[in-house]
C-alpha cells in the first residue's frame, strides 16, 4: 500500500463525486429524452 495523505484522499473523494454526479446528469438527459420519445410516440398513435 503506498502511503497517501489527506490531500490525496480528499483530491480523490472529489473526483468520485463529481464522476456520480455526471453519471447520474447523463442517466437523467438520457432518461428524460427517452421518455419524450416515448410520448410523442404515443401521441402519433392516438
Amino acid at each position: 500500500m503506498p502511503n497517501i495523505g489527506v490531500p490525496e484522499l480528499l483530491i480523490l473523494g472529489v473526483l468520485f463525486v463529481l464522476l456520480v454526479l455526471f453519471v447520474l446528469a447523463v442517466a437523467g438527459v438520457v432518461f428524460v429524452a427517452v421518455r419524450r420519445a416515448n410520448r410523442r410516440r404515443d401521441q402519433e398513435r392516438s
